[in-house]
């Protein structure tokens, strides 16, 4: 007789039938507790929260820090192309990290220094300050405001000799990706007597 296999195989439906059963708890689930901890993006006082929150935190971090790696890349060719007295073409290094308005800006830029024959040569463009914005312009996934002390800054141009400019400029910058790369897209700008 196969009793006892078919007793054990219709043993086994019914559990299987019942794998997805539980019983509801008794009253309403505690709460979860924040067990994680996130840190403002723009900076200040770390603040407990959940984990969804903290990669969100993260991931934000992690595109501002990718944003003024960018900005620092920019201001180093920026400076090594005043000192040249500009160029005619975006370099290498230009078409890497701006797109849209910003090139087009910068590129101006350069052309009047080839213009006037203005050329850096004393000096040096230092960030006085650097804060992450949640400001965006259109498109923009981050923003990052720096203030560039320029004071030392020397410039020569035929038939004016040497000079200063005796302001500092705050800029901001917008960034937007093209592809998988972050790109500088907007470039804001006023001067300020001091940083």
């Amino acid at each position: 007789m196969s009793h006892p296999r078919t007793a054990a195989l219709a043993a086994t439906a019914i559990g299987l039938i019942c794998a997805g059963c539980v019983t509801s708890p008794p009253g309403p689930l505690p709460q979860a507790t924040p067990s994680w901890s996130c840190t403002p993006v723009t900076g200040g006082t770390p603040y407990a929260c959940y984990e969804n929150q903290y990669q969100d935190a993260a991931a934000q971090n992690k595109l501002y820090e990718d944003a003024e790696a960018v900005l620092r890349r920019f201001i180093a060719e920026d400076e090594r192309i005043y000192r040249i007295g500009g160029v005619p073409e975006p370099t290498t290094t230009l078409g890497e990290i701006l797109t849209g308005e910003a090139l087009k800006s910068v590129m101006a830029n350069y052309a009047d220094l080839i213009s006037d024959g203005t050329k850096m040569i004393g000096g040096e463009f230092k960030i006085a300050s650097l804060e992450r914005v949640l400001e965006r312009s259109s498109g923009s996934v981050s923003a990052v405001r720096v203030c560039l002390d320029i004071s030392e800054v020397e410039l020569k141009r035929p038939g004016k000799g040497t000079y200063h400019v005796d302001e500092d400029g705050v800029e901001t910058f917008y960034f937007v990706h093209e592809g998988s790369t972050l790109k500088i897209a907007e470039i804001t700008s006023k001067w300020v007597a001091s940083c």
